[in-house]
């Protein structure tokens, strides 16, 4: 550590000057700050990566959630319409009573 005192990063980017912090590795012959060690770096960008992959994977599981519910929400009131319509008996109104809760179920992934 005490032979890279004094001495600076050298992490340049093409449209940057470089860094100019004071050097704490070095790797590949080059000296690097901590921001700019490339072992740190890929390291971060992996958790950023999974970080992203997971949000991803959860809104597709929120959005196909949703999907589900407005599915079996219309297939309900599908059902509600043709016994209003057709002015079913109280036993179709039972009947459908028994069926609605197979319904939200399949909507929230329970069946």
């Amino acid at each position: 550590m005490s032979d890279l005192k004094g001495k600076t990063c050298q992490f340049a980017q093409p449209w940057e000057p470089g860094c100019g912090k004071p050097a704490k590795t070095e790797h590949e012959g080059k000296l690097y700050c901590g921001i700019h060690n490339p072992v740190k770096r890929a390291a971060r960008q992996k958790v950023r990566l999974e970080k992203g992959d997971a949000e991803r994977k959860a809104s597709r599981l929120r959005q196909t959630q949703r999907q589900a519910r407005k599915e079996a929400g219309e297939e309900a009131l599908a059902m509600m319409s043709v016994l209003v319509v057709n002015d079913y008996t109280s036993r179709s109104m039972d009947l459908f009573r028994h069926v609605a809760p197979g319904i939200l179920a399949k909507a929230e992934g329970k069946s």
